[in-house]
């Protein structure tokens, strides 16, 4: 995910939560978020 940016983030963060609403756990959801979007920073 490095190099995408914040607009890309944001993609993969609005897919996790409705792939959540369809029936993802929460535990899939966290490992996908660490894996494509990392930490969130301030910066």
């Amino acid at each position: 995910m490095s190099g995408h940016g914040f607009s890309g983030k944001k993609h993969v963060i609005q897919d996790i939560i409705r792939k959540l609403h369809a029936g993802l756990s929460v535990e899939e959801a966290k490992e996908r978020f660490e894996r494509e979007v990392g930490e969130i920073s301030s910066t």
